[in-house]
């Protein structure tokens, strides 16, 4: 019964579906674009999630703006009261190649500088 969308005309549109209550709203965090920012009930907890959808990093411009994007989302997500679910399209692989983080410098960079988001702390 939850639900938080921003639809667009382009790629970059953003939807967050759930079975229980949605509360949050939808911000340009780091980048003009949409971005998701919600809690999720479930049974009797509470998980926070950020939702988003980085510029591919077609050029030098494109990889500035992702990086500014990836490090306000990782804000946010440390500002968390509490568990806090970080997704969204990466936009990181080339043709499926599970070798994606061979190709996107951003998305290698979000993850040494923010892994101990995903440690919990």
């Amino acid at each position: 019964p939850g639900r938080l969308e921003r639809p667009r005309p382009d790629n970059f549109g953003v939807a967050l579906y759930a079975r229980g209550p949605v509360t949050g709203t939808i911000e340009a965090l780091g980048s003009p674009l949409p971005t998701v920012v919600a809690d999720v009930a479930i049974d009797d907890a509470r998980v926070g999630v950020i939702l988003t959808h980085p510029l591919p990093p077609m050029s030098g411009a494109a990889v500035a703006e992702q990086l500014h994007q990836l490090d306000a989302v990782a804000d946010r997500a440390r500002a968390g009261r509490g568990p806090v679910l970080v997704m969204g399209d990466r936009i990181a692989s080339r043709d499926g190649d599970e070798r994606w983080e061979q190709y996107n410098p951003p998305q290698r960079r979000f993850i040494s500088r923010h892994s101990q988001l995903a440690a919990g702390r």
